[in-house]
């Protein structure tokens, strides 16, 4: 006589990995987008001086100062929805809980989107104004590059404090390895989430590769340099719809990232050829 075994299902949910955010407190607070979906920002350029003309009716060169305006406007605005059947709940030993899930869709995919955004938009503001070294980094060059990357940014005038780098583990590797980054050096001289230690008092924070764009090693952004504006971040259980029978969940990010334009040379990035 054969006999039936018994299917469990474990009320143990297995999750995958999630990080933190890499890039949160890590930009310029000084503008909002509250009640806004466009924020202008004005600058202004300054004169230079010249020699002064002891005689004649008009002593002076003179310059015409224009107002520059930047327009940053938010252009992403994404959402989801999903159902948790109700009989998928009871059947799966409360595996899918509604506010367990709705923490997970945060933790894997509100997070990483908003890092792996902001980061690729730095890569490419840094390549855009000149501020991106392309060349292939070992353990005996990585700490060259860096400091020429650092270099770059204080002969544009960017302060040296508040300076983040995001770089990849390999590049890190190569830090401590190759005998730049002693363990004390590297270590938390800081108690901030994320972030590994200080080396030359840039902030260090090492991210998974596909957090950064293609062939990129790593990024350093000053923090009043770029702003990455997060209006809206929500998951919403609705309960029973008339739709379906169970919990429907809806979702939205409204974000951006931007770089101010008299601020530009304070974001700098290296890459692999």
């Amino acid at each position: 006589m054969s006999v039936v075994l018994t299917d469990k299902v474990a009320s143990k949910v297995d999750e995958r990995f999630t990080l933190a955010s890499f890039t949160e407190g890590e930009y310029s607070s000084d503008y909002d987008w509250v009640d806004a979906a466009t924020v202008k920002v004005n600058s202004t350029p300054t004169a230079p001086l010249s020699a002064y003309n002891r005689t004649g009716d008009d002593r002076y060169t003179t310059t015409n100062i224009e107002n520059k305006q930047q327009v940053m406007t938010l252009s992403k605005d994404e959402g989801f929805r999903a159902i948790l059947d109700k009989m998928d709940q009871k059947h799966t030993s409360g595996a899918l809980k509604v506010g367990r899930w709705m923490r997970k869709q945060t933790d894997e995919v509100f997070i990483p989107t908003l890092d792996k955004y902001r980061l690729a938009y730095l890569a490419t503001s840094a390549a855009t104004n000149n501020m991106l070294i392309t060349e292939a980094i070992t353990k005996s060059t990585v700490y060259d590059k860096f400091l020429e990357l650092n270099e770059k940014m204080t002969d544009e005038l960017v302060p040296t404090e508040n300076r983040t780098c995001w770089m990849t583990a390999k590049a890190y590797n190569f830090f401590k390895s190759g005998g730049f980054v002693t363990d004390s050096d590297a270590g938390m001289k800081i108690k901030q989430k994320g972030v590994v230690g200080l080396i030359d008092n840039v902030k260090i924070k090492v991210v998974p590769r596909s957090y950064l764009p293609a062939k990129h090693e790593f990024i350093i952004a000053y923090k009043n340099s770029w702003l990455a504006p997060k209006v809206l971040a929500e998951c919403i259980d609705h309960g029973d719809t008339p739709q379906a029978s169970g919990n429907t969940i809806t979702g939205r990010l409204v974000y951006d990232c931007f770089v101010l334009d008299m601020k530009k040379k304070g974001i700098a990035a290296l890459k692999t050829a």
